[in-house]
C-alpha cells in the first residue's frame, strides 16, 4: 500500500486476512479473536478490494469473507506494526 505521504506497507495478504476486525472475527466486546488461524489457507487472496467511503477498505477474500472494513487508520498501525517486527529480527 502507498500512502500520500509516500510511506509504503507491504502486507502479508494472510496476516491481513486474520486482521478483521468484523463481528464474525472478533468479539465485539471482550477483542477476543473468533477467527480460527487454521480456517485460513496460506494461499489466501482479495477478490476485489473496494473502498468503503474515505476512510476504509473492504476485502472480498478467496474464502467467502467479505465483512471485514479495514480503515486506513487501522491499515497504517499493521504496517508500523510489520515494520517493527522487522527492526526486532534483525
Amino acid at each position: 500500500m502507498l500512502w500520500q505521504d509516500g510511506h509504503r506497507d507491504d502486507f502479508d495478504l494472510r496476516d491481513l486476512r486474520l486482521a478483521c476486525h468484523c463481528a464474525g472475527c472478533l468479539e465485539e466486546t471482550s477483542g477476543r479473536a473468533l477467527l480460527d488461524p487454521k480456517s485460513v489457507p496460506p494461499d489466501i487472496t482479495p477478490h476485489e478490494i473496494s473502498s468503503v467511503g474515505n476512510y476504509a477498505i473492504r476485502f472480498h477474500w478467496n474464502d467467502g469473507h467479505s465483512t471485514g472494513i479495514y480503515a486506513f487508520e487501522l491499515l497504517r498501525a499493521l504496517g508500523e506494526r510489520d515494520a517493527a517486527k522487522v527492526v526486532e529480527d534483525v
